[in-house]
């Protein structure tokens, strides 16, 4: 059964407070597709290369300005 559910989902390493240790994170295809899509519209959405970050803000807005 534990075979059959590792082929249902993909497992992520991401890590903890401070860097100190990696978490486990498992995803279904439904998300994992919906992830590599963010990372693929990340510069049609206005994002550095240089932010790592997976749900970060573009270069056009600031999350402190007032809209």
């Amino acid at each position: 059964m534990e075979r059959q559910l590792c082929k249902l989902f993909y497992r992520l390493e991401i890590a903890g407070k401070r860097g100190r240790t990696t978490v486990p994170l498992l995803m279904d295809r439904n998300i994992f597709d919906t992830l590599e899509l963010l990372i693929i519209k990340r510069t049609e959405a206005g994002v550095s290369k240089d932010n790592t970050y997976i749900f970060a803000y573009n270069n056009f807005s600031s999350p402190y300005s007032s809209n």
